[in-house]
């Protein structure tokens, strides 16, 4: 018996040893699942395989890249905090952590601050200041971006290095120096294709889509005749589309994209055009269902972070609400509120914000006054809400509600453009007699901002200006923006709109050539222009009234090119008679 028992027991450790083993994940098992979207159960994965490699960056990076996806930021922060204390010189922990703050988080000072840490741990590493570049480019800091890629030069003299500051070179807007960088490259020995290939990226860069398209079509026939340039072109795919979408051949651009996307399934930038095709071809369904894929795959605060896309979504899922019952509507509008957010991203300000629009819209006034002050009390320096919360206030016509709201703002965070937007809407929207003398006053505390401040505010003003018939006082200001910022492309657009009100077709004709100069001729920009000017030739008689149904078509061209744009929301196109 004795004997039997010892065997027995044996036999029951062996057993649980194979099971144990069984169970234990490969780390092939972990990337499957966390590749089908799988975040928990890969989570967990990667922490039994970290248990027995706790020193394994790639599995640590790997855990991070989970808790990424399943939206678990802390945590995710833990892992590549610690990963930088384990060794500073791992470059993807640095960049994961700055995508983390720029997106999520919304903190792109501090995502910032991470890639000169990055840099600073790395001094002689090129990647790292071509990543660096590359994030800070997305980020809008243009010259920062160009400092960086000019450091990785230096370290790194290769050809390859040249190819990627020539990329970043055209993505800064540096045209004339990426012309010059590309004729040096043009002297070494690189494939023809590759040469134009960038030549197609400086030729929509100039806005020359039709030139640019056809340089790609000579591209791609290379680059998928070959399967090492899959990237290449995937990337050329996409650049074709987005030349389609400028030239109004959308159902073009809706196949550029989704070959794209067939060389990279998981492109997001080419996702976004096929749902942008979509739209133009008024498959709103199909675009909002492509706009729902990204969004669940990215997260809410990534998915708003460009408003062009939150205000085209947003539209778009009110069109569908509207095809509801009223219980259906009531809870479609409860979940937009929400925007899909966890509890994790609940202190998102997109999501925030959207509900606040969604709350007034609603007449739940006193809800959205709550909302807003509830997340003040926690985070008082952000300009946004305070901007929210005086439009609550003046919607509610509650003025010394929104007057007191629009000075404790500013107390708390100094010039913001919006705060200006929504003190200018509350002065024109009282006595309209005291209103310039506000106004001016209110030009008298804006004089003392610093000149990129000062500009931007006084390109605001001059708009309200037009509302007062204020036309010389306008254009006044913008004449003080030209010197402030010689380079400011959007005066003449200003101008224009001036002109417009004052009735000066000989001055709207003149700035819309300097529009399309800068926008090109087949622009929004240019577009509304046009329209513009059709409409006061008909108002001064200059041109018949049925006129105006070419003033509609330029609008429509417009709205096709920039759904949701604010210029076209607020304007209002005249109807049969004048």
């Amino acid at each position: 018996m004795r004997i039997i028992s010892i065997i027995q027991f044996l036999a029951i450790i062996i057993c649980t040893s194979i099971a144990l083993a069984q169970s234990a994940p490969t780390l092939d098992q972990a990337k499957s699942l966390q590749q089908r979207g799988q975040y928990p159960e890969a989570i967990e994965a990667y922490k039994q395989l970290i248990e027995n490699d706790d020193e394994n960056v790639n599995l640590q990076l790997g855990l991070a890249d989970c808790y990424l996806g399943n939206r678990n930021y802390s945590e995710a922060l833990m892992v590549l905090y610690s990963v930088i204390a384990q060794d500073k010189t791992v470059l993807p922990a640095y960049v994961k952590l700055a995508q983390l703050n720029a997106v999520q988080l919304h903190n792109v000072a501090d995502a910032q601050a991470i890639l000169d840490k990055m840099t600073d741990a790395n001094p002689e590493s090129a990647e790292a200041f071509a990543l660096k570049a590359q994030y800070l480019l997305q980020w809008g800091e243009k010259e920062k971006a160009l400092a960086a890629a000019g450091k990785m030069v230096q370290l790194d003299k290769s050809p390859a290095s040249a190819l990627r500051l020539l990329q970043i070179l055209i993505k800064a807007d540096k045209i004339a120096e990426a012309e010059k960088a590309l004729a040096e490259l043009k002297k070494a020995p690189f494939a023809p294709f590759m040469m134009n290939f960038f030549d197609a990226q400086i030729l929509m860069a100039k806005k020359n889509w039709a030139e640019a398209l056809s340089k790609f079509e000579e591209v791609l026939k290379e680059a998928e005749s070959k399967p090492e340039l899959t990237p290449i072109a995937a990337q050329t795919c996409e650049f074709m589309g987005s030349c389609c979408e400028h030239l109004a051949q959308y159902d073009r651009q809706l196949e550029c994209f989704n070959e794209a996307l067939d060389y990279n399934p998981k492109s997001m930038s080419a996702q976004l055009g096929r749902a942008m095709a979509l739209c133009h071809l008024k498959r709103n369904a199909d675009a909002l269902a492509v706009f729902n894929e990204i969004k669940a795959a990215i997260g809410d605060a990534a998915f708003f972070s460009d408003q062009r896309i939150r205000v085209l979504y947003l539209k778009l899922e009110l069109e569908r609400q509207n095809t509801l019952s009223p219980e259906e509507r009531i809870k479609a509008q409860e979940e937009l509120a929400k925007l899909n957010a966890d509890e994790e991203g609940s202190d998102d300000p997109i999501s925030i914000l959207a509900q606040c629009e969604l709350l007034v819209r609603q007449d739940k006034v006193e809800e959205a006054r709550n909302l807003l002050t509830e997340v003040l009390e926690k985070d008082p320096q952000k300009a946004a809400y305070w901007a929210a919360l005086a439009m609550v206030e003046l919607k509610a016509k509650n003025y010394d509600g929104a007057a007191k709201t629009i000075a404790d703002g500013k107390n708390k965070v100094g010039f913001s453009p919006a705060l200006l937007n929504v003190e200018l809407k509350l002065i024109l929207s009282q006595d309209i007699n005291s209103a310039k003398e506000k106004i001016e006053q209110l030009v008298k505390e804006l004089v003392y901002l610093p000149a990129d401040q000062k500009a931007l505010a006084f390109k605001t003003v001059s708009e309200a200006y037009i509302l007062l018939k204020e036309y010389d006082r306008a254009q006044d200001l913008l004449q003080t923006v030209e010197q402030l910022n010689p380079k400011d492309e959007t005066v003449p657009f200003f101008r224009m709109k001036v002109a417009f009100a004052a009735n000066d077709g000989d001055l709207l004709l003149q700035q819309l050539g300097k529009v399309q100069k800068t926008f090109g001729a087949e622009s929004p920009e240019s577009y509304f222009g046009q329209a513009l000017y059709v409409i006061l030739q008909v108002k001064t008689g200059a041109a018949p009234k049925s006129d105006l149904d070419k003033a509609r078509a330029f609008i429509y061209k417009a709205k096709e090119l920039r759904p949701g744009w604010k210029e076209l929301q607020q304007f209002r196109l005249p109807t049969k008679t004048m």
